[in-house]
């Protein structure tokens, strides 16, 4: 698995139609969590957090309406470097 750092620009290799940006963490109210262990994430009031092994990224669709989601990071590609290649977001 290649390195992905916070600001990279990425897309998910199931759509590449949209592009979205690492985040260093979550940016929701409360972080993510993981209602009853089920396979998705949703917004929460637990604290924020970023050990599940998953990539906090903002997608930014051409409806003009960004949102953020953790994606697992082997269904993400870097299509542009961030600028400072500092923080290692998973590698």
């Amino acid at each position: 698995m290649k390195d992905i750092h916070v600001r990279d620009l990425v897309v998910n290799v199931g759509d590449r139609a949209v592009v979205g940006q690492v985040l260093s963490a979550s940016e929701s109210a409360g972080g993510l969590h993981s209602p009853a262990d089920l396979e998705f994430w949703d917004t929460g009031s637990e604290p924020r957090f970023s050990d599940t092994g998953l990539v906090p990224v903002r997608w930014n669709p051409d409806d003009g309406l960004p949102y953020e989601w953790w994606e697992a990071p082997e269904f993400l590609e870097v299509v542009r470097l961030a600028l400072d290649r500092g923080q290692l977001a998973v590698h």
